[in-house]
């Protein structure tokens, strides 16, 4: 893509508001109408300058701010990749107690694509933490903020005693751990939580909009009732720009 000068009057550069950041609002522009698509490198640091007629401090400074917002990503030796055509909305997870991971489940929504039966292989059951060979309800799908922003890709494994909730589950606007500890006689007494960094695949950094192979964040969480009994296994797929997690812990 050729370089253009940017139509920005000196009276305006000296305005109030940043350089940097009006650079960084026409470069978003451009990235929201796809004349750099996603997979698309931008110019580079010297042509920005050339093209704006600013500092290379200035173009950096607006280059952080695509950053910031998860809209590019600098590459060592390679450049700046753009990588998401939208800004991200920050969700930060706050939990220091099953109530509020409560809370959480209801207020944002998971929105299921599809239920199934699924037997365990050994990979599955080493990621489950179980036995092979067991029976599972899969369920697939996204949750969502109250607006519908997307936050994560959602894969929750039901144990096989709770699989008569499989056609209520669809249709459940709920947290589907509390569905179980409606309808059965059983409560959650631990949640085990891991968080880790993946390479998202193809399919799941289509629906999170961002590059196959992009660097994501891997929320494992394993709902036991008493007696190490498993409840469910909940794996959710975060984009890694915009993800924060917070947590308090206070002394016994």
């Amino acid at each position: 893509m050729k370089s253009r000068k940017a139509d920005v009057p000196e009276a305006q550069k000296r305005n109030t508001i940043p350089f940097y950041r009006k650079m960084a609002g026409l470069l978003k522009s451009e990235i929201f109408s796809e004349s750099y698509p996603v997979g698309a490198l931008l110019p580079t640091e010297q042509e920005l300058c050339d093209r704006f007629s600013a500092s290379r401090y200035t173009v950096r400074e607006a280059l952080r701010l695509l950053e910031k917002d998860g809209m590019v990503k600098r590459l060592q030796g390679r450049g700046t990749e753009v990588i998401s055509k939208s800004e991200r909305t920050v969700f930060a997870q706050s939990l220091t107690s099953l109530s509020q991971l409560y809370d959480y489940a209801a207020e944002t929504h998971l929105v299921v694509e599809r239920v199934m039966r699924i037997v365990s292989d050994e990979t599955l059951a080493n990621d489950l933490g179980r036995l092979p060979g067991r029976e599972w309800i899969l369920v697939e799908g996204m949750r969502t903020t109250t607006l519908g922003d997307i936050i994560c890709i959602s894969h929750i494994f039901v144990h096989q005693d709770f699989a008569k909730l499989r056609d209520e589950i669809k249709a459940n606007k709920g947290a589907i751990h509390r569905l179980i500890e409606e309808r059965f006689d059983v409560r959650v007494v631990e949640v085990h939580q891991e968080i880790s960094s993946v390479s998202l695949e193809k399919s799941m950094a289509r629906i999170l909009e961002q590059v196959e192979g992009a660097d994501g964040i891997l929320v494992t969480r394993r709902y036991l009732a008493d007696d190490d009994v498993p409840i469910l296994v909940s794996f959710n797929w975060h984009r890694l720009a915009g993800f924060r997690y917070s947590q308090v812990i206070r002394r016994e």
